[in-house]
């Protein structure tokens, strides 16, 4: 059984640094369905010393490009996040091991609906490339190059963003 994260160190350290989308789902599938808000790519997460703020660095895809977006989420004295993002998120981390976690999330949007989703996120492989299928191809990149690669500059507009391990 999945157990919460807690503020211990161990399990702090594990939230902070890359992380990759695996799966997503949701009562609403208009949230992350094609362009949808919380059609997201998961990409770092970063506490601080008592990880009370949540920085994440996330992707959303719409209209097959993927835009980067950096929210800071507010530990509240439940263990539950918040932050304004597409209205009100809250969200939570239940550890799976100590690779991946599934991230519960309640959004109010703007017009009152509530949605419920869950992303299983786990770490990237330690050697990756990114493949982005191009107009003119695909295009292989390292991961320090993947944002310009998602961007769609150097010619590339992202339709598909895949990691694969190499070795």
């Amino acid at each position: 059984m999945a157990s919460p994260v807690s503020d211990s160190g161990p399990l702090r350290r594990g939230l902070s640094g890359p992380w990759r989308t695996s799966a997503m789902a949701s009562d609403n599938l208009e949230m992350i369905l094609k362009d949808g808000p919380f059609q997201m790519l998961f990409r770092e997460m970063e506490c601080n010393e008592e990880c009370n703020a949540l920085n994440v660095f996330f992707y959303v895809k719409k209209n097959k490009v993927c835009t980067p977006h950096r929210v800071v989420a507010q530990k509240n004295a439940d263990g539950i996040y918040t932050t304004d993002f597409e209205g009100q998120t809250s969200f939570q981390f239940h550890e799976v091991d100590p690779v991946r976690q599934i991230i519960f999330i309640n959004n109010m949007g703007s017009k009152g609906k509530t949605s419920r989703l869950s992303f299983f996120v786990g770490e990237p492989p330690s050697h990756t490339h990114v493949h982005c299928r191009c107009p003119l191809g695909i295009r292989t990149t390292t991961r320090e190059s993947e944002p310009d690669c998602i961007r769609g500059n150097g010619g590339c507009m992202a339709r598909h963003i895949q990691s694969v391990p190499t070795g």
